[in-house]
């Protein structure tokens, strides 16, 4: 192989812009490399007029040897112009240190003409990072002339943060490799912003240091923008333009530290708003909430996160606020921004919302490691200060700072929370059935009455645990279960004695929910029972806290067939009042007045004054809570008609009460 005679001879069509590369070696054997593996007979090769060359008897030890316009080339050494090559052939090895790869590569001129008609800019530095080449695509893209992008001219058109990164890069090839992609804005010279995409590829000499690179740059403004729009859909609420839960938690904890070491999170809860979009149509309910978040935008700063949660619930992140007064300040002014009158659909409309502040130095976030538990933790204690706000409306201030109270109530609450959890799924929840006397000691009607099964460690009262499910938001689900055992057992004690009625409690979260009608209702049809013979019980409380959703409901209930009764009459706020409101069919003494019967005249004087407020009224008049057989027979004696107690009968299980029914 040493002796070798060898010729290059290259065919090129030009009609099909291919090209052929045919090596003979001396041993007579003709090789034919192409894309095609064509052979030297094949008929497009008779045609095609060629360029002869031949190969020096001793092979050249230099890297690039020039034949005909093309070259010939090393392995090592990459396509020139520092592009891709186009055909690649691997020779036989002519002696064992010199093994040869053909390739065919276009000659400097031709390679230009390619690269000024790519649609893509191309800017090729040197190991100064001057550019030595700039294409056309390149100074069109920047709105500029190729010679303003020459030398250290294209630089002026990049971030120094870009740049550094190009610097970083390939000046440590080992570690990242030789080759980036980013994007970056560019300023033209005109001023507009393009999004580019930037392909740098770098080359170095054997010893690794950077020799020069190319720059591939494409402008991909339009897919950006479109990115942008994308992006904006995936993080905000589309009613509100509020950031979404996700990407508000996502940029919280994008926060530096610093700021998140001091921010303050502030929790929004409407007041009512389920009711009033029940009332008014989810039109209106979303007209509300888009009104809320424009109040919410114009009492937030440049660099607070605002969001919306879900529902009527959004929540605001304020970093680095400086301490306790000014929080307080901010409140304050989110609570005057937010509780304003507004006029919707022609409606005008109180808003109201309850709002809870917790600003993490007061809370004790130091137990956490990790930013995502502290944001939860944060979260926490505003929600727990929005529910106490919620609950002291009457202070009418409508927001509360977390403090250390709140810290204690609050793990109670998840101790409550946990326990009424474990009561729901164990079924420990049932109903009793007190007895309501008559004048002749006849069982007229039963109050259903909740009780829990079992013993826990939490609850020594059925109360507190309602109390606690209306904060951990159990209530209703609670209510539901109570009325279902009710009307059911009912249902069946009824079958023995039908003329009776039954007395259900009702609680104001019951009668603010729109769908405590069709339920009650389609109870009733599915048990047979006729809405008369069901009496519900409105506290005082409940109908002084009541509303016009409260006020339509009750009068739907009435117009039902439904019966109610003034529960706890006599010691709650303007009672007369609401007695005139409705049309009760039953006055319940609350039994303050029973047990008080005996302290002095002026509580036998009232109650008197009460029970004729009653009849003169057309109501049955109860009194509750007897104890003794003097309250009984004074109550009789005063005029009272129905009777309950535990003089007369203790609240009992359905099957209890079943065997008294039947012995009646």
């Amino acid at each position: 192989m040493s002796e070798a005679r060898d010729k290059v001879e290259l065919y090129l069509d030009t009609a099909n812009a291919l090209h052929y590369l045919l090596l003979k070696i001396s041993r007579g054997c003709t090789v034919f490399f192409d894309k095609n593996g064509c052979k030297k007979e094949d008929p497009i090769l008779k045609q095609t007029n060629g360029n002869y060359a031949l190969v020096p008897r001793e092979l050249p030890k230099a890297l690039l040897q020039e034949i005909s316009g093309y070259y010939l080339t090393r392995p090592r050494i990459v396509d020139f112009g520092q592009l891709e090559q186009f055909h690649s052939i691997i020779s036989p090895t002519f002696d064992d240190d010199y093994p040869w790869q053909l390739t065919v590569c276009p000659s400097a001129g031709y390679l230009t003409r390619i690269v000024e008609e790519l649609p893509i800019g191309i800017i090729s530095v040197n190991h100064l990072w001057n550019a030595t080449y700039v294409n056309g695509s390149c100074a069109e893209l920047m709105r500029t002339d190729v010679n303003a992008l020459m030398s250290r001219g294209w630089t002026r058109n990049f971030k120094d943060s870009d740049l550094r990164k190009l610097h970083q890069h390939m000046s440590n090839n080992e570690e990242y490799g030789n080759s980036i992609k980013l994007k970056t804005q560019l300023l033209t010279p005109l001023g507009s912003l393009c999004v580019f995409s930037v392909h740098a590829v770098g080359h170095f000499d054997e010893e690794n240091n950077f020799i020069s690179a190319i720059l591939a740059i494409s402008d991909i403004t339009k897919e950006h923008e479109a990115e942008k729009k994308l992006q904006y859909i995936a993080d905000h609420d589309k009613l509100t333009s509020l950031y979404n839960r996700s990407s508000f938690l996502r940029l919280v904890e994008e926060l530096e530290e610093k700021a998140f070491e001091r921010v303050l999170f502030i929790f929004i809860d409407l007041d009512k708003f389920k009711q009033i979009n029940d009332n008014y149509g989810h039109k209106f309910g979303d007209n509300i909430l888009e009104i809320t978040s424009q109040r919410i935008k114009a009492s937030v700063r440049e660099a607070d996160l605002a969001a919306r949660f879900g529902g009527d619930e959004f929540v605001i992140g304020m970093p680095s606020i400086p301490n306790e007064e000014t929080a307080t300040t901010l409140a304050k002014k989110l609570t005057q921004s937010l509780n304003r009158t507004a006029c919707i659909q022609g409606v005008e409309l109180e808003l109201r919302s309850s709002i809870g502040v917790a600003w993490a130095p007061t809370l004790e976030l130091e137990q956490y490691t990790i930013r995502a538990d502290k944001i939860k933790a944060l979260l926490d204690a505003a929600d727990t200060s929005m529910y106490e706000a919620k609950r002291n409306q009457h202070t009418k201030q409508h927001f509360r700072i977390f403090d250390a109270s709140l810290r204690d109530q609050t793990n109670l609450l998840q101790k409550q929370r946990a326990e009424i959890e474990a009561i729901l799924k164990n079924d420990l929840l049932q109903i009793a059935f007190q007895p309501i006397y008559d004048e002749n000691h006849n069982i007229t009607s039963l109050e259903a009455l909740a009780r829990l099964r079992g013993c826990n460690n939490i609850f020594n009262q059925i109360e507190e645990l309602i109390n606690a499910a209306k904060e951990s938001d159990y209530d209703i689900q609670i209510f539901n279960i109570c009325l279902y055992q009710s009307i059911a057992g009912f249902a069946e004690i009824r079958h023995y004695s039908p003329k009776l009625t039954l007395n259900l409690n009702v609680d104001l979260s019951q009668l603010e929910n729109t769908e405590f009608l069709e339920k009650i209702t389609a109870l009733c049809e599915r048990y047979q029972l006729p809405s008369n013979s069901i009496c519900l019980e409105l506290t005082e409380k409940v109908l002084e806290h009541s509303d016009d959703v409260c006020t339509t409901l009750i009068q739907r209930l009435l117009q039902h067939g439904f019966l109610i009764s003034m529960d706890d009459f006599g010691t709650g706020y303007s009672s007369l009042k609401r007695l005139m409101c409705y049309d009760f069919h039953q006055l319940k003494i609350d039994k303050f007045f029973i047990h008080s019967l005996f302290e002095s005249k002026k509580f036998k004087k009232a109650l008197k004054a009460i029970i004729a407020i009653g009849h003169s009224l057309n109501m049955r008049v109860l009194a509750e809570g007897i104890e003794t057989q003097e309250q009984y027979f004074l109550c009789k004696s005063m005029g009272v008609t129905e009777f309950q107690g535990f003089y007369l009968n203790k609240p009992l299980p359905l099957d209890s009460v079943i065997d008294i029914v039947k012995s009646h």
